[in-house]
């Protein structure tokens, strides 16, 4: 008798969320079908107008970061080649200074005269040395200027996610 009514409780229980849920479910339906009210309409295009200036944002913030972008890459491609020439430069000191120990005792004016260019060259590793430290602290701040324009595109991306989001939602509750 107790397992009957277990099963009868079981059924009704059935009965009624099952109900419950047709219930629910036929106003999700009705929202769906039926004809937006005036009020609703015009919170629905004030909510694609704020769509619309989000997107007119990220496009600006995208634009901004694109040239920020291209800005850093002339500054780091500056860095690698006057990293390249001070190398090149120390490399020619060397060898010349090589060349003047070589000739020291066998040819002392030619030593000399390798001396002489390795001093020459001593000033234009110097110049080298000034200009890569300026376009190192050049491209750092234009590294943070690129990072901030990344962080607030993103940002404006996010801002047009939750604002679309918000729109699907008021367009999901009835058709125009």
């Amino acid at each position: 008798m107790q397992k009957k009514q277990t099963i009868i409780w079981l059924v009704a229980l059935a009965l009624f969320a099952s109900g419950f849920g047709f219930f629910v479910g036929v106003d999700d339906a009705n929202a769906a079908t039926r004809t937006c009210t005036s009020s609703e309409s015009n919170a629905i295009q004030s909510q694609q107008n704020q769509v619309n200036q989000r997107q007119t944002k990220v496009s600006s913030d995208q634009q901004k970061y694109n040239t920020a972008q291209g800005k850093l890459n002339k500054a780091n491609a500056k860095v690698n080649e006057l990293s390249a020439k001070r190398d090149a430069s120390k490399k020619k000191i060397v060898d010349l200074t090589a060349l003047a120990v070589k000739n020291a005792v066998s040819s002392p004016s030619v030593s000399r005269g390798y001396v002489a260019q390795a001093k020459s060259e001593t000033n234009v590793l110097r110049s080298l040395e000034g200009q890569l430290k300026s376009a190192t602290t050049a491209a750092g701040s234009v590294n943070r200027e690129a990072a901030t324009a990344l962080t607030n595109l993103s940002r404006s991306q996010k801002d047009l996610a939750d604002q679309q989001a918000k729109l699907a939602t008021q367009r999901s509750r009835c058709r125009s």
